[in-house]
């Protein structure tokens, strides 16, 4: 260094050298506390997942249980009391299955049963017996088994579960599907007046031995009772989950609804609505317990906020600031002592040194970290670093090829379109994914991020430092399921499509053949034509529907349109449905420009739009109201009606291939529409729900967009 730039160097301000590096040091400690967050993020959100696989995993667990008590039933002429309580007992229930209130049996009585039914219990030993609650039914039910047959249990002994409206609700569909059930929330007949608990029931049907239950009319006909087992949400969740990390909040509710009357579980000590919740992070899951729907919540609080791993921004911030302060106080040393200039010049290299090196010690959440320099080419890399390509410490140069010509030609495009953008100060930050070649001839995929920490007079940069971390596990993930996607979506537009040519045949014989019988034909083989022509076309419907379901994801490009544009589309093209119907449209709220596939979106609201004025009540004004509201990073759409409505039970099967709510004779369609939407929304990266306060007063369906960012020089993609 010449004595002119050492003299230069004496008269710089300190307080600038003290403002350059503390804000050095705030830009490598942000980049810190990110990847911190991420990785709570990241733990926060595979203790949910496990949470909810439990909950899933432990009701299969009981489901079996009582099928193989069905199994006992159809393996005996008579089961008795006994042999019941010898089965229960075997499956030691307390130890194998904590949080399971018992395992009963509950048998259908006819009314002209019921005195001989009463009669006989009585001659077991229990004089007291009788069927509750009183009155006349046109069918009972009494619990005559319940294991163990003591305590809480007691209070359940003749009762009729059938008397209930909800509890009668699981116990037909339970019989009619042949499969198992729950019911929604209930009040157990065991609770007593201290410590009540929400509870539900499982149920499982058995049949007459011997007898077909192959069609619904079948099992109607033969069903002589159910296996249940009644659970007190707080015990069972005791039961499942264990001892609970006390750093997370899982709450359970009955159906989609959220709301204090439909509460199942609360593990905080507080029972607030999730609106309430401050919390840092959340997993909200709509899941299907044998064909009833349970919506679970589980949120972080703040002693596992707390528990953010911030060692490294610590260590950013301790290091940086004490560097920055010496740095500038040799400085000011300078600009205060010539005599002592040399020696200070060269303490303020070594340290400089430091400062430039100081990051790389301490290889931050097992990433390596790299510095360069734009003006000499000059780079350093971290032990960490190397380690990741399989090197040795020594084995790299401080020089920038030694990654650039490691990054595998048909990604060096996008490096350095990346690199460029950022450098140009088009982005905040440099973040791409690409593949580098390790020592061992193997490719592996990793996320650069960089950032220019300094820039010259003229704003160009002068250093760019950032990090590496190795994401092949992770993508090659990814790819494996975009494969199979891709496969299935092509084995679908395969099937539909093949499927069409012979269908049109069928169905074109058929109306030849009727026309050359036409006078040979009674009035009930001319119904029986129709209904097969019938029957051909509505197929060839469903099949034109699934190629547009297959087609979703693969076709149109996104773009940034008004929303309010797209509404206006849709509504054009559905004028003389809306016309015929008379229907009344409001548009209200928020319409931004949004970045999407238009053709999709406008399909999305033909669907949701034809529905609201399709599911009408008769002798009722159809109004229909459309919305848009912005929240946070969210677009959400919202279609509203006050149609037919919809049960609370039946929201979790809306967006099922093939599902229908409503007889076909009073409502045309495939099945297919709503699963359509689902798909859409889900292709953009967000997602589609329904809320209905039940049957003839209306419903409302929503559609959660999240907004992207449109970026000139590089295609949009979801």
């Amino acid at each position: 260094m010449s004595a002119g730039i050492r003299w230069r160097l004496a008269k710089v301000s300190p307080w600038l050298v003290l403002a350059l590096g503390l804000s050095a040091t705030w830009l490598v400690q942000r980049v810190a506390l990110g990847a911190a967050y991420e990785a709570q993020q990241e733990s926060f959100s595979s203790q949910a997942r496990e949470i909810i696989l439990r909950i899933e995993q432990r009701l299969a667990a009981y489901r079996q249980i009582l099928y193989g008590a069905r199994g006992l039933f159809a393996a005996s002429e008579r089961v008795g009391r006994d042999e019941f309580r010898e089965y229960v007992s075997g499956l030691s229930l307390n130890r194998a299955y904590p949080g399971v209130q018992g395992v009963g049996f509950a048998l259908v009585v006819t009314p002209s049963e019921k005195d001989a039914h009463v009669a006989e219990i009585r001659r077991e030993g229990f004089p007291d017996y009788t069927l509750r609650p009183a009155g006349k039914r046109e069918l009972y039910t009494s619990i005559i088994y319940l294991e163990p047959f003591a305590d809480r249990n007691l209070r359940a002994f003749g009762y009729d579960m059938y008397s209930d409206p909800v509890r009668r609700q699981a116990m037909e569909r339970s019989r009619d599907l042949d499969e198992a059930a729950i019911s929604a929330k209930v009040t157990l007949v065991q609770e007593d007046r201290t410590r009540v608990q929400a509870g539900f029931l499982m149920y499982v049907p058995v049949y007459r031995k011997g007898r077909s239950h192959a069609s619904k009319a079948d099992r109607r006909a033969n069903i002589v009772g159910w296996t249940y087992s009644p659970f007190r949400m707080g015990d069972l969740m005791l039961g499942v989950l264990g001892q609970h990390p006390d750093d997370l909040e899982l709450q359970i509710f009955d159906g989609g609804q959220i709301s204090p009357e439909t509460r199942l579980f609360d593990s905080g000590e507080r029972q607030t609505t999730p609106e309430a919740l401050d919390a840092l992070y959340r997993n909200r899951q709509l899941i299907d317990v044998f064909g009833h729907a349970w919506t679970i919540i589980i949120t972080s609080n703040a002693r596992f906020e707390a528990n953010l791993d911030t060692r490294l921004v610590r260590a950013i911030q301790l290091a940086g600031v004490l560097t920055s302060v010496l740095l500038s106080l040799l400085v000011w040393q300078l600009a205060n002592s010539r005599v002592q200039l040399h020696r200070v010049l060269a303490l303020a290299d070594e340290l400089r040194t430091s400062e430039e090196r100081w990051q790389f010690a301490l290889e931050g959440a097992g990433e390596g970290v790299w510095d360069w320099n734009l003006q000499t080419g000059e780079a350093t890399y971290s032990r960490r670093w190397k380690e990741l390509w399989g090197f040795a410490d020594t084995e790299i140069g401080n020089t920038a090829d030694e990654w650039i010509h490691r990054v595998h030609p048909d990604d060096l495009a996008g490096v350095n379109a990346a690199l460029q953008r950022h450098l140009d100060g088009e982005k905040s930050d440099a973040s791409v994914e690409f593949r580098m070649l390790c020592k061992d001839g193997s490719w592996r995929w990793t996320l650069g991020r960089g950032r220019v920490v300094s820039r010259d007079a003229q704003g160009q940069p002068l250093r760019l430092v950032g990090t590496n971390a190795d994401i092949t596990e992770r993508k090659l993930h990814d790819e494996e399921l975009k494969r199979s996607h891709a496969e299935l979506e092509q084995f679908n537009y395969a099937i539909a499509h093949d499927m069409r040519q012979p269908l049109r045949m069928i169905s074109s014989y058929l109306q030849l053949l009727e026309m050359n019988l036409a006078e040979q034909l009674d009035d009930e083989q001319r119904q029986s034509f129709d209904f097969a022509i019938d029957g051909a076309k509505r197929l060839d419907r469903m099949l034109l529907a699934l190629l547009d379901f297959s087609r979703i994801g693969r076709l149109g490009e996104v773009a940034a349109i008004a929303s309010r544009s797209l509404v206006d589309e849709a509504l054009r093209q559905l004028a003389p449905t809306i016309a015929s119907a008379t229907a009344q449209l409001r548009i209200e709220g928020e319409w931004p420009i949004i970045v999407v596939r238009h053709d999709q979106i406008v399909r999305l609201l033909q669907n949701l739009i034809d529905n609201a004025v399709k599911f009408r009540t008769p002798g009722r004004q159809i109004e229909v109201v459309i919305a848009g509201l912005t929240v946070g990073n969210d677009w959400c759409l919202s279609v509203a009606d006050n149609g037919v409505g919809i049960r609370p039970d039946q929201l979790g099967r809306l967006f099922q291939m093939f599902q229908r709510l409503h007889s076909r004779t009073h409502y045309e369609g495939t099945g297919i529409g709503l699963a359509l939407c689902r798909k859409i929304v889900e292709n953009h990266g967000g997602r589609i729900w329904a809320e209905s306060a039940g049957e003839g007063l209306g419903s409302r369906f929503f559609a959660n967009l999240p907004f992207a960012v449109v970026d000139p020089a590089q295609p949009v993609d979801f």
